[in-house]
């Protein structure tokens, strides 16, 4: 069952407030805001004030495995 900020919506996304999105990251409101503007992650706009994003799909863009060398 979604927390009361988590927004459920009928496409499956999981949209939660931008500070909210960004704590999930540990990174700052301002950052995520500038992600939004380059196109790396999506926002939704919820009314004429409000922007939302998905955390699944935070979770699939902003993070990614990184390689690691392997002993031979």
């Amino acid at each position: 069952m979604p927390t009361p900020r988590q927004t459920p919506t009928p496409k499956g996304r999981n949209l939660v407030p931008l500070q909210e999105g960004a704590d999930h990251l540990h990174i700052s409101a301002r950052t995520l805001r500038r992600w939004i503007s380059e196109g790396r992650v999506a926002g939704y706009r919820m009314g004429p004030r409000f922007l939302r994003v998905d955390l699944d799909e935070l979770d699939r863009q902003a993070t990614h495995e990184i390689p690691t060398a392997r002993a031979e």
